[in-house]
């Protein structure tokens, strides 16, 4: 429930920061295979 209400209020800071760990994953991720690493 503190959640729900919590996620109501802030949508699109929630929304942003998904997006930028997801690009900072993914980017980690393309270095990783670029160098030879495997994850």
């Amino acid at each position: 429930m503190f959640r729900q209400s919590l996620f109501n209020r802030y949508p699109r800071s929630i929304l942003v920061i998904t997006i930028i760990v997801l690009m900072a994953v993914i980017s980690i991720g393309l270095l990783a295979l670029d160098k030879g690493y495997s994850l």
